[in-house]
């Protein structure tokens, strides 16, 4: 194990730390019309959005992460909720990566790193609040939270330190590194290794690629003497490798990935003195594999409350757990004949410790209940056709925050709940998409808003009914407002196979020509996502730039399986992916085709990325009678490579369900190809690898295609991350659509 070294010493000084200043630019509608290198080129014109709001406990301030010029770098930026002054605390991109020996990148690889660097993260106050501690090129630094201030290099590694916090008590810092838990004596500068079985295929206090906890794998008790943490053994499952062709000799890294049918990682819960000793391990029963969705302290430190759901998702957990002992007893328990839902993960102790809150579709729709610690009857606390998207209960106060669809599907709100008087107080006041991090206190209301031609950015408020929303950074760039943007319009239509309500919005020039306009659908990724949303997106910049430069009218639907339309909807894709979802899309053309006259007759595309590329291709295979041109982006094509959690979600697994694997896989259409198709992956993709695109490739091939072109990118992953990468692609795109569906009236 090699030895951390701990720097005493104050490394360099930020400078140019001053009081930011916004001023409201003159104007939000330019005449400019947008370009796709402007639209992917750093910095980009929407800014960057502030993120990671993190409260002081005494709730005087927050952090949070930004870069005030619009570019990918971020650092800790400190607001004031009274006086809504933002100051700038770090200036972290001074301080360059250190050479070291065992160093083998190229300068060139070097450089491309460094131009990519992303700056801070992890960031979390002391318990004080004087202090903030994260994570730089990653090693362990803190600052004081004032402005001025140095930061502190605690950490100089080859390794990665990660996910810091802070005891209750202040006395220790603990981060993640090598699989391990460590501490630092903030006194002493002392450091100690509290785990030691991590390493290789253990990991204790972290996660891996299916794990839920993410920052919360490990947790100080509330009285700061122990910690609980999650470990995870991946030696089952099976590696896979993703090849490196840009060097004279091929390399590959591997990845741990579990697959359809596969194994997940063995999990154990433990709980640990801080002061050191022995794990006292959970008595969890015989399986070992498993998903932890969630882990809470109670508050008075001596149980755990966990959400546990079975490998086939079918059934999920609510358990209680004595750290004393190891003893786990039951709360309640959950079915679900498709799979128990990510939103039905919510689960936390009421501050006197006599309740456990949680989330459930029981009712159709995610909502929130609440059980007696003891065990009995659950009490349902919201109601309604809508569902809760996000929910926090602040340390210090007693009212709920919940982030929810009521106002509508296309929206996001904020509302704060009594449990003792459970009736929604709505919050926030700005139409759009909000989401919101209250203030430990339950005074303030830190919020990110957005809606379709205001990018995101922050704002505070008072959390009461009627207080205004007032604006604290201005992220978009001056020449934002030079651009003219296009707000989409929203509509419904019916399902032609069971007469449901399909949501969808479309982006028309302002000068229509009948049957002159080619029609293009855009199909979300994610399967289980949305994007009929008010909310700003890039790739809606992309379509602005088709429909004002093209004439171009662009349709985009949450079809069937789309998250924010409850259980129903989301479930009606068991065992056929392709099927209803498939059928929306057409429905929707169709319904475009009735409504809207100046579609040009067979001049429709599609695309997406990845669940989008899947949909894509499945499209062009299965209704070439609908979609003649097609272009796809890091799409699956055969269920069977992809990952665990969401092939068994919508399918079980393949040697119980073959049938719907084949028939919800491209590749069992790929001779269908009538149609033009672009496909397009990055080979270093590691969520869905480039083995898919390459299977379908050779499909086409043996049913002697020809009607396709391919465009690969070496370095990318699964969402591009150079500028380069995206603006080739999306003249690529846009190229391609042009050859085979032609221009539409601009004028």
């Amino acid at each position: 194990m090699k030895h951390t070294r701990i720097i005493l010493a104050i490394t360099l000084i930020l400078s140019l730390i001053a009081g930011v200043a916004f001023t409201s630019p003159k104007g939000t509608k330019g005449k400019k019309l947008l370009t796709i290198d402007r639209i992917f080129s750093h910095p980009y014109l929407s800014g960057t959005r502030p993120s990671a709001i993190t409260w002081s406990p005494d709730s005087t301030r927050f952090a949070f992460l930004w870069n005030e010029k619009g570019k990918r770098f971020r650092d800790i930026y400190l607001a004031d909720p009274k006086t809504g002054k933002v100051i700038r605390l770090t200036d972290m991109r001074k301080i360059k990566p250190r050479e070291r020996e065992d160093d083998k990148r190229t300068r060139e690889e070097k450089e491309e790193a460094w131009k990519l660097e992303g700056g801070v993260s992890n960031i979390t106050f002391s318990p004080d609040g004087a202090e903030i501690a994260f994570t730089y090129l990653g090693d362990l630094w803190t600052i004081s939270a004032k402005e001025g201030s140095k930061p502190k290099r605690l950490t100089d590694t080859v390794g990665y330190e990660g996910n810091p916090k802070y005891s209750p008590d202040g006395r220790y810092l603990a981060f993640t590194s090598k699989g391990n838990i460590w501490l630092i004596d903030r006194k002493s500068y002392q450091l100690r290794q509290l785990t030691t079985t991590g390493g290789g295929d253990i990991t204790n206090g972290s996660g891996y690629y299916l794990d839920f906890l993410g920052r919360d794998c490990y947790l100080f008790s509330p009285d700061g003497k122990k910690i609980a943490y999650i470990q995870y053994d991946t030696s089952g499952i099976k590696t896979l490798n993703i090849p490196n062709y840009l060097k004279k000799f091929v390399t590959c890294e591997k990845q741990k990935r579990p697959v359809a049918g596969g194994h997940l990682a063995k999990v154990k819960i433990g709980v640990i003195p801080v002061a050191g000793g022995i794990t006292r391990w959970l008595d969890m029963g015989k399986e070992q594999e498993y998903y932890i969705r969630r882990m809470r302290w109670s508050p008075d430190s001596r149980k755990l409350l966990l959400e546990k759901m079975e490998k086939r998702l079918k059934k999920r957990w609510l358990l209680l757990a004595d750290a004393e002992t190891g003893k786990v007893k039951e709360l309640l328990s959950e079915e679900d004949p498709a799979w128990v839902d990510d939103l039905s993960s919510f689960c936390f102790f009421s501050h006197n410790g006599r309740f456990v809150y949680f989330t459930s579709e029981l009712s159709g729709f995610a909502h929130l209940f609440r059980i007696p610690v003891e065990g009995g009857k659950r009490e349902q606390l919201t109601s309604g056709n809508w569902e809760i998207t996000d929910i926090v209960l602040p340390k210090k106060c007693d009212d709920i925050f919940i982030t929810s669809t009521a106002v509508s599907p296309a929206e996001r709100h904020i509302y704060r709940l009594s449990p003792e008087n459970p009736k929604l107080v709505k919050l926030t006041t700005l139409a759009g998409v909000n989401s919101g991090t209250p203030s430990p206190d339950g005074r303030y209301l830190a919020i990110i808003h957005q809606d379709n031609d205001t990018p995101p950015d922050l704002y505070i408020m008072e959390a009461k009914p009627g207080a205004k929303m007032v604006r604290l950074t201005r992220s978009p760039l001056p020449e934002f407002y030079q651009y003219r943007w296009l707000k989409p319009k929203y509509f419904t239509f019916k399902s032609s196979k069971d007469g449901k309500t399909v949501h969808a919005s479309i982006w028309l020039p302002k000068k229509l020509r009948k049957g002159r306009h080619p029609l293009l659908v855009y199909v979300h990724g994610g399967g289980y996502a949305q994007s009929v949303l008010r909310r700003w997106s890039r790739l809606d910049c992309f379509h602005n730039y088709l429909v004002q430069r093209f004439g171009y009218i662009v349709l985009n639907i949450d079809y069937r399986g789309s998250s924010g339309y409850g259980r129903t909807w989301r479930v009606d894709v068991v065992n056929h992916l392709a099927g209803l979802d498939l059928d929306d899309e057409v429905d929707g053309v169709r319904y475009v085709l009735k409504h809207y006259p100046y579609v040009a007759p067979g001049k429709v595309g599609i695309w997406g990325w990845s669940y989008g590329g899947f949909m894509t291709n499945i499209a062009m295979f299965k209704r070439p009678d609908v979609f003649k041109v097609g272009a796809s982006v890091a799409a699956v094509n055969d269920w069977r490579n992809y990952n665990l959690w969401y092939t068994t979600q919508r399918f079980g697994f393949p040697k119980e369900n073959e049938k719907a694997y084949e028939i919800s896989s491209p590749i069992t259409y790929a001779d269908k190809l009538k149609g033009h198709l672009l496909i397009v992956h990055g080979m270093a993709d590691n969520n869905v690898h480039f083995q898919d695109t390459v299977q379908l490739i050779q499909k086409l091939i043996d049913a002697k295609k020809y009607n396709f072109e391919v465009m690969i990118y070496p370095k990318e992953r699964h969402g591009f991350s150079r500028d380069e990468s995206m603006i080739t692609l999306f003249h690529r795109i846009t190229d391609f659509f042009l050859r085979y569906l032609g221009r539409g009236p601009v004028k």
